[in-house]
């Protein structure tokens, strides 16, 4: 058989943003910084995998003070997948 493996993605965005500081804080946590263009980290994650990953196999991890936050920045976000 050839069949291929089911792949998943997981997208790890939560914290406090310390090590990226003074940029990053926790109410600006560096996956919803822009730092490289007009777009976030994360959705820019989520750009790049949506080529290569269908959209019900993209999980992401964060803390939960920081999931309205992503689910505003990445609204096709399927909420199991939070």
């Amino acid at each position: 058989m050839n069949a291929k493996p089911a792949l998943y993605a997981v997208v790890l965005a939560g914290g406090g943003g310390t090590r990226l500081w003074p940029l990053s804080r926790v109410d600006q946590p560096k996956h919803l910084l822009r730092l490289c263009g007009p777009n976030t980290l994360v959705s820019q994650t989520f750009k790049r995998v949506k080529a290569l990953i269908p959209h019900d196999r993209m999980l992401t991890i964060t803390v939960a003070d920081q999931v309205q936050a992503l689910r505003e920045e990445v609204p096709d976000l399927l909420p199991d997948n939070i």
